[in-house]
């Protein structure tokens, strides 16, 4: 056992504090300058709803790793709509369509998505039928993989490795 702060952590991790200081700093450092090009690319002289109704809700706004597309989700009294909006042409297309417009207490937790590290692929995570399905939308030949995800009640969140072979779910 041991009283000191600095020696304690030097013993677990093997890094001195100062050298975890500067780790940190540079990490955050490089991460919030990848986010201000995110934001700059994103900060465009257009608006990305054209016509936003006060009716719908709008979220989960995942920028692709290229910078060039946008992705995001409506709902409108349950009906929930996954859209991408093109930075350089400025069009938006509907890729996805999913319940029914009812007035009841809307679940904003579904869709759950995030883009591939290539850029080339959204994927998707939905509740159909009190199942969970995974969906790999293919933006090159517009087409969608459906698969059934089991040993999960619910997912939170995902996001992929750098590399794109392995997803971290969070999951209940």
């Amino acid at each position: 056992i041991s009283k000191n702060v600095n020696r304690s952590l030097q013993a677990v991790l093997g890094v001195s504090v100062n050298e975890i200081s500067k780790q940190w700093i540079t990490f955050y450092s490089d991460y919030f300058d990848k986010e201000q090009i995110f934001a700059d690319s994103a900060n465009i002289s257009k608006n990305i709803i054209k016509k936003p109704k006060q009716t719908k809700s709008y979220y989960q706004f995942k920028i692709n790793p290229i910078g060039d597309k946008i992705a995001y989700v409506s709902n409108e009294q349950g009906l929930r709509k996954i859209h991408i909006y093109d930075t350089k042409s400025g069009k938006t297309h509907r890729i996805f369509k999913d319940g029914y417009r009812i007035k009841q207490m809307n679940d904003y937790t579904y869709p759950v998505i995030d883009w591939h590290p290539s850029g080339n692929y959204l994927t998707i995570i939905t509740e159909v039928e009190n199942k969970l399905q995974i969906i790999q939308y293919a933006l090159n030949d517009k087409s969608s993989n459906y698969r059934n995800l089991f040993s999960c009640d619910k997912i939170l969140d995902m996001a992929y490795s750098s590399d794109g072979s392995k997803m971290v779910f969070s999951a209940v």
